[in-house]
């Protein structure tokens, strides 16, 4: 593992700011832990390049910048409270970790908005007239659909689509 740079990038930004060497070295491993979690293509070591850089110390620098008395405690929870788009936003500046970012699966994004809609009646209900789901079809409910690993991505557009404009037809109601 790289040693981290404790006079610049993240460490060195954060020691600025709080005295006890024990407080920054407790937000610096649970800012490379809370990073794995969220990118875990990453490893502890191009992790601990990043936040050595000039992203670290911006980064850093995006968890201290708040109103008010800034403990160790307040900047723990904020890490804890990272999500992959806002680490993303700090990869994409470092340059090199971005390559490793995993793309957008528009399959389960389409997936979870679906079944998010499917919890009102009206939209299951018009799922089960487009799928033509009954006991002896293949789609005996439109949560076999949904979670069907086979049904292609394009299908899967085209029903959120459809749920879609009778969503804005319902609205227009």
């Amino acid at each position: 593992m790289t040693e981290i740079n404790k006079e610049f990038g993240f460490y060195g930004t954060v020691k600025c700011k709080f005295d006890d060497p024990e407080h920054v070295e407790m937000i610096m491993f649970t800012a490379i832990r809370r990073i794995q979690q969220i990118i875990p293509e990453l490893t502890a070591l191009d992790i601990t390049m990043m936040l050595n850089s000039r992203t670290g110390r911006h980064l850093a620098d995006e968890l201290l910048d708040i109103p008010g008395e800034i403990t160790p405690a307040l900047i723990l929870m904020r890490i804890a409270m990272w999500n992959k788009l806002s680490v993303k936003k700090w990869l994409m500046h470092y340059n090199e970790l971005a390559l490793v970012l995993p793309t957008i699966d528009k399959r389960m994004l389409y997936v979870s908005a679906i079944k998010n809609e499917m919890k009102k009646k009206s939209i299951r209900k018009l799922m089960i007239e487009e799928i033509g789901c009954n006991e002896n079809s293949a789609w005996p409910e439109p949560e076999t659909w949904i979670n069907a690993e086979n049904v292609p991505t394009k299908e899967l557009e085209m029903m959120w689509q459809y749920i879609q404009q009778k969503l804005q037809t319902k609205g227009k109601k």
